[in-house]
C-alpha cells in the first residue's frame, strides 16, 4: 500500500513539473488517474502495477524518472 501511494505521488510530482515543457508525455496522465482510483478503491496491487507500467513509460520516452519507489 505504502509503496504504490509514493510511486503515485512521485508521478503526480513529476508530470506536473515535466508536462508543461514536455506534452508528449501527457499519455501517461490517463493511466495514473486509473492507478489512483484504484488505490482508492483499495485495490493496491492493480495500483502499483499501473503505476509501475507509466514509469516504465515515462523511462522508455527518456525522461529521468526517479526510481525512489523500492
Amino acid at each position: 500500500m505504502l509503496q504504490s501511494r509514493t510511486l503515485l505521488e512521485s508521478l503526480n510530482r513529476f508530470l506536473q513539473v515535466t508536462v508543461p515543457q514536455k506534452p508528449r508525455l501527457v499519455g501517461v496522465i490517463p493511466v495514473v488517474r486509473e492507478a489512483v482510483r484504484l488505490y482508492r478503491a483499495g485495490q493496491y496491487p492493480a495500483s502499483l502495477k499501473l503505476a509501475e507500467n507509466a514509469a516504465k513509460v515515462i523511462k522508455h520516452l527518456g525522461e529521468p524518472f526517479p526510481d525512489s519507489h523500492g
